[in-house]
């Protein structure tokens, strides 16, 4: 009987020290600051920029010949940058790959710029240029 009490215990005391190290490691993975050390800010400035590069993506695609052969870059390619202008303009350079009139894929630099007013849902496109070419 006393045995019993002993092995209930120790089995009180290890389900207890479980829960307290499972709590410990849900508040550490979910508090502000993260394991890889993004902030608040900083994810939902990344949010921000991958919302704005989609919507460059969407306008330069309404100009090529071929909008369905469109291959953009990943965000995190090096030849996408995405710059705050200020007053919540921003622009976008990157590059698409896409079928010419001819059908054969031809790399397109570009050049978006964008605005979201306050209180507005969308972006809206203010100058786009396609391999120098004013298109907008």
């Amino acid at each position: 009987m006393e045995q019993k009490k002993k092995n209930k215990a120790i089995s009180i005391g290890i389900v207890s020290a479980l829960v307290f190290l499972i709590l410990i490691v849900y508040f550490f993975f979910n508090s502000n600051s993260h394991l890889n050390g993004i902030s608040a800010a900083e994810d939902a400035l990344n949010k921000t920029k991958a919302e704005i590069f989609a919507k460059s993506q969407a306008y330069v695609s309404l100009f090529l010949k071929a909008p369905s052969s469109a291959k953009f870059p990943a965000i995190s390619d090096p030849g996408v940058l995405i710059t705050s202008l200020g007053n919540g303009v921003w622009k976008v350079s990157a590059w698409v790959d896409a079928q010419n009139s001819f059908g054969v894929f031809i790399r397109n630099w570009y050049s978006c710029t964008v605005m979201k007013r306050v209180g507005e849902e969308d972006w809206e496109l203010m100058e786009l240029f396609i391999n120098g070419e004013e298109y907008y």
